[in-house]
């Protein structure tokens, strides 16, 4: 199940079976890899599963782990030697390449760590959406699957309001919350000059009544807000929202009591549940964003 949400909008669906790049084991002198993983149900593999309009895609990410002190240590070492058997001093090109050529020698025996990212593309809406709070790693996918499919027109989404504007009007009352969310009581702040200030977590009082006065009397803006949102059918999704539009520790809260015949089915129907009420989410605080800029404003922002 997701817990994070950056979302793209996509100008077209892409066409993805059968899609490139598998999974592969990292190759001796490279630093990373990319590669799509398979989902497995069964005996059969998918690179992607598409169910009810969604496609459910996962990047596999290896990367070799090298500790620059470790790099220094040896260039500096090399270094030491050259220019004491050569009685010169080592300029500052030439210690990028002994620096590369360490690197290159390394590579071989470096620690492995992998992990992966998932997203989801809702047909419908043209959305493509990655399970991360990282807008680096959001566009680490977006990036492999555009060198994938050659050609990949999406954008993040972007509204017309500030977003740190709405949020402190709706803590500070100055506009109405709509009914279809409640504060749960987490928040940060920001000051004018843009410095982070820390907020509250877990707090279960009035949230107004507390932030109010830090908000009024010292001009801050609040920069990420907890929300619950509920669906009469799909259940409640509670969320930590920020300005930049993003979704952070997404938990779930549904009413399917479905029995599923594998754990692969049950964590499939999780994702579908999940991501079509988090489909819809995005479309309402988009929405109460004060709508999205069209995607050939934002290419020529960019």
């Amino acid at each position: 199940m997701f817990k994070n949400a950056i979302a793209f909008r996509l100008n077209y669906i892409p066409f993805l079976d059968p899609i490139k790049h598998p999974v592969r084991e990292i190759g001796a002198h490279e630093s990373q890899m990319l590669g799509w993983e398979p989902y497995e149900f069964g005996t059969d593999k998918k690179m992607t599963i598409e169910v009810r309009g969604f496609i459910f895609l996962k990047l596999n990410i290896q990367d070799k782990l090298i500790p620059p002190s470790v790099v220094d240590r040896e260039v500096s070492k090399r270094v030491k030697k050259i220019e004491t058997e050569q009685d010169r001093k080592v300029g500052k090109k030439e210690k990028t390449s002994i620096k590369d050529e360490v690197i290159f020698e390394f590579l071989p025996k470096a620690f492995v760590v992998e992990s992966s990212i998932e997203a989801f593309i809702d047909i419908e809406n043209r959305l493509l959406v990655v399970d991360t709070s990282s807008a680096s790693k959001a566009e680490l996918l977006v990036s492999f699957l555009r060198k994938t499919l050659g050609s990949l027109d999406c954008v993040p989404i972007a509204v017309q309001s500030p977003i740190a504007f709405i949020l402190t009007n709706w803590v500070d009352g100055s506009m109405q919350i709509p009914e279809a969310l409640t504060l749960t009581g987490d928040y940060r702040l920001s000051s004018p000059e843009g410095e982070k200030k820390a907020g509250m977590k877990g707090f279960s009082g009035d949230l107004v009544d507390l932030v109010s006065h830090l908000i009024t009397e010292d001009s801050n803006q609040i920069i990420e807000l907890s929300l619950r949102y509920q669906d009469d059918q799909r259940g409640e999704l509670a969320f930590n929202f920020d300005e930049n539009f993003r979704f952070k520790g997404i938990e779930h809260d549904h009413f399917d009591d479905a029995v599923h015949e594998t754990a692969e089915a049950s964590k499939l129907a999780d994702c579908l549940v999940t991501g079509s009420l988090l489909s819809e989410v995005i479309s309402f605080m988009t929405k109460e964003m004060g709508g999205e800029v069209e995607h050939n404003e934002v290419m020529e922002a960019a």
